[in-house]
């Protein structure tokens, strides 16, 4: 072997343990090339490889270094072939080494391949330290090892198949009482299962136990007929299954081991056997497929066997299963479900949804049937999953456990906006109802924004509410818990929890709405949030999404009068409608305050001078007038280039009593509904000003969508009041203090609403 220079390792530094391997050996044909981390390739000896292995271990994998006490003892980098050359390097190793190797050898035991001991004695003989390190290997071998020895010769003879004691096996189970043959046929599927070498055999299927076996006899031979026939007596006399035999946990194979027999005949010996009038035994067979679960190599043999049953076994099987539904565990009606969903056995699987929809079956069998129902096939559970959420939890408890697991199942279904309402109507009337179904999120779920389609389908008002409401979350104030970088852990309730709340945010971004920048905007500033700073910028981003998905191409006569008239707009959404509305108030207001303002039209006299008595007018007079001049500007005055705009007043009228004003433009899409303001109107003596706003104005209008509104105040307080003719404001205000109020009251609302005060003082009043 040519002699080489040594290797030089190089240092590392910030290395991940995903990064790839430190060094690669590859064979050449003079010895091995050594291609390290760095990039350069080196030749590489046999002397040469304690050294890199030793630098491998003392290199940084990750946070922590990996440390050589840390590995198991024995051969763990080392298989037989590396042993193998070692020993027969051995004469060329250097001194160092040999004393690195040494323990490679020392601590194996003694070997009994033949070309290894061989080249292990030279090495031995070549290096008296060596063999003094290994003189175990000459003393006689210790008890330990002859009982070892001892057991692997008893094992194999147990395991070597013996053709006396399977044709005594074979004659009992033609003399075996009803009751005992299933027992019988177990003991001739051992003896299959035995082989000539006494080699433990591998089990490759259940069902075709017999078929598989390793000790199966051939086919056409005499002995295969005898075996065939007992298969035949096995069906023929072994008690039918009923719905008494099935456990809790559901069946196993071996309590029925006749159906490994009905594989290994074939289908027209069985029904010659079992007559298929013969329903009870047809019936139990298919319901212990029904209730047991095969291995992923028995799945289709499985299937068959149950459809040729079921379909022999007619309504009874419906029976049959019906009776014992009551007493299976959970995870036996979810195995049930998936199982017949699989076969689309649409009439058991409709049974076993209509038993779970009873008032009398428990909450853990209702969840283990509509869970994985959920997952399977969406649309068959989401009219169950929705009577359930829609009667809300009652007072028992599994009634609550019900409708909890019927929120989360609709979360992953497009249907859960329809339920949403009913949702909300719960947890605002419970609060440990929330608590206990966002535990249950937490707990069972990692939230990612693609974990619920159902969420991510509610409106941007309802991911906002339940932004917020996860919020008031004690748990997600504290900062989120940090892990060493290459460390595994486990992800706790309290990380899931800031997950959830990143997921919201991120969905409500994800619409790419200007009602989505808004909410989060809101979110942002309201104090609650525990990301504002994040959510602050995700705003940003989504309204210049919004703005970008909602820009239009202008015609160029738009455009010309765009840039001769800045009064002009163009509006998409009913965002930009708000801000029109509330120019065109500004405009109001200047009507109203300029000199021979229009706001003594809003005041009676007792006669035509300014001084005289004065008193104001009714809200509804001072809607009349707001409205009339808003349909001036808006409607009259066209300023809305690409809309055209509507002001009204539903309910006007002699004793209608309706105060609000409604202005509707056409939305962008032709399918939506149009884009909607509405104000409602009140004067600064209205005892509900406090209430209003909300009850009014936002619980009234405001839930519906492409709606904003205005809380709009006429203020009148002023010297000039006839108190006698009508009583003043009790106590007297500002309209500065009235305006901040109502601000206040408009900030706490997530759905687009805005408080604005008109100074309806005379105008000489006002000017003072």
């Amino acid at each position: 072997m040519p002699a080489r220079a040594r290797l030089a390792y190089p240092p590392l530094s910030r290395r991940r343990t995903n990064d790839g391997p430190l060094a690669v050996l590859e064979a050449v044909p003079h010895g091995l090339t050594a291609h390290l981390v760095d990039g350069s390739a080196r030749p590489c000896d046999a002397g040469d490889l304690p050294d890199l292995l030793n630098w491998t271990l003392r290199q940084r994998l990750g946070a922590k270094p990996l440390r050589s006490e840390a590995l198991p003892a024995g051969p763990l980098l080392f298989p037989e072939d590396d042993l193998l050359y070692w020993a027969e390097s051995w004469p060329q190793l250097p001194p160092h080494a040999r004393h690195a190797a040494r323990s490679l050898i020392s601590h194996r035991p003694r070997p009994v391949d033949a070309a290894l001991r061989q080249a292990v004695e030279a090495a031995r003989q070549a290096d008296p330290e060596l063999r003094q390190a290994t003189q175990w290997w000459d003393a006689p071998p210790p008890e330990w090892q002859l009982r070892k020895g001892e057991r692997e010769r008893e094992q194999r003879r147990l395991n070597t198949f013996d053709e006396e004691k399977f044709t005594r096996a074979l004659a009992a189970v033609h003399s075996a009482e009803p009751d005992r043959v299933r027992a019988a046929w177990l003991t001739i599927l051992g003896h299959l299962h035995l082989t000539h070498d006494g080699s433990r055999a591998k089990e490759t299927s259940r069902l075709g136990a017999v078929a598989a076996a390793p000790s199966c006899p051939p086919e056409g031979s005499a002995r295969h007929a005898d075996l065939v026939q007992a298969a035949l007596h096995v069906l023929r006399t072994a008690p039918a299954w009923n719905t008494d035999d099935v456990n809790d946990w559901g069946t196993e194979w071996h309590h029925v081991p006749e159906l490994t027999a009905a594989v290994f005949v074939t289908d027209e010996e069985w029904e010659a056997t079992v007559p298929t009038t013969d329903v009870v035994r047809w019936t139990g067979w298919a319901l212990a497929l029904a209730t047991m679960t095969s291995s992923a190599s028995d799945q289709e043999l499985h299937d068959r066997l149950f459809e040729r049953c079921a379909a022999h076994a007619g309504p009874a099987l419906e029976t049959a299963l019906a009776a014992c539904l009551d007493r299976l565990e959970p995870y036996r009606l979810t195995e049930l479900v998936r199982f017949m969903h699989r076969l689309r056995t649409q009439r058991l699987l409709t049974l076993v949804c209509a038993w779970a929809a009873e008032p009398t079956s428990p909450g853990k069998s209702w969840a283990a049937v509509m869970m994985p129902l959920t997952r399977l096939d969406g649309d068959a559970a989401l009219p169950e999953l929705q009577r359930v959420v829609t009667a809300g939890p009652a007072g028992r408890t599994d009634d609550r456990e019900r409708w909890i697991a019927a929120v989360r199942a609709l979360m992953s279904l497009a249907g859960l906006p329809d339920s949403w309402p009913h949702v909300r109507q719960a947890v605002d009337a419970d609060d440990d109802l929330f608590r206990d179904l966002l535990d249950r999120i937490l707990l069972h779920t990692r939230p990612t924004p693609r974990s619920w389609p159902g969420i991510a389908a509610l409106s941007e008002d309802d991911l906002a509410d339940l932004y917020a409401r996860l919020c008031r979350r004690e748990e997600l104030r504290r900062p989120r818990p940090e892990h060493e970088l290459g460390v595994v852990y486990s992800h706790t309730a309290q990380e899931n929890l800031h997950d959830l709340a990143d997921v919201l945010a991120q969905l409500m971004a994800d619409k790419a709405t200007p009602q989505a920048a808004d909410h989060l905007v809101r979110l942002a500033v309201s104090g609650a949030a525990h990301n504002p700073d994040w959510l602050r910028r995700l705003a940003r981003s989504t309204a210049r999404e919004a703005a970008h998905k909602q820009s239009a191409p202008l015609p160029a006569h738009h455009l010309r009068k765009l840039a001769t008239d800045h009064a002009l707009r163009v509006i998409t959404d009913e965002a930009q409608l708000l801000d029109v509305v509330m120019e065109a108030l500004d405009r109001v207001q200047d009507a109203l305050s300029g000199p021979n303002g229009m706001a003594i039209l809003l005041w009676n006299r007792s006669a035509a001078k300014e001084t005289d008595t004065m008193w104001p007018t009714w809200e509804e007079d001072f809607s009349d007038l707001v409205m009339g001049l808003l349909k001036i500007h808006l409607a009259g005055r066209r300023i809305i280039l690409n809309r055209e705009v509507q002001v009204d007043r539903p309910g006007s009228g002699p004793g209608a009593g309706r105060t609000d004003i409604h202005i509707q433009a056409a939305a962008p899409h032709p399918q939506a509904e149009p884009l909607t303001v509405v104000i409602e109107c009140k004067g600064c003596w209205n005892q509900g000003l406090n209430t209003a706003l909300t009850e009014q104005l936002v619980d009234r209008y405001l839930r519906r969508p492409h709606t904003a509104g205005v809380f709009l105040v006429g203020f009148f307080d002023c010297d000039l009041w006839d108190p006698e003719t009508r009583a003043r404001c009790s106590p007297k205000h500002t309209k500065e203090a009235i305006e901040h109020r109502q601000q206040e009251l408009a900030a706490q609302h997530s759905v687009p609403v805005l408080a604005r005060v008109l100074d309806c003082r005379p105008p000489a009043v006002q000017s003072t």
